[in-house]
């Protein structure tokens, strides 16, 4: 139990201050995807907390409201109010 509390915790805060200052993980970065609010404006810590909150405990519905939904969007991204959005677009050989 106590490692899991560890490990929970190791992921809010990895997620919260990758995605509250630069929107992007390193996975994210790496296939060229970002979140943002629909505006445009920055996703900022809280709200990047809310959406790592969102995605560890809804994540098993995550494929079924992106192929559902005319907005392709997930649970989680619906209730924080973000977007992903590709950001490059990038070739493959």
């Amino acid at each position: 139990l106590g490692l899991s509390l560890v490990f929970g915790g190791g992921v809010l805060l990895y997620y919260t201050v990758l995605l509250g200052f630069t929107a992007q993980t390193l996975g994210q970065w790496f296939f060229g995807i970002m979140i943002t609010r629909p505006g445009g404006e920055p996703v900022l810590a809280g709200r990047a907390f809310g959406w790592t909150l969102g995605h560890l405990l809804l994540w098993p519905t995550t494929f079924l409201f992106v192929f559902v939904l005319p907005s392709k969007r997930a649970l989680q991204d619906l209730v924080s109010g973000v977007i992903v959005m590709r950001i490059t677009n990038r070739e493959v050989l």
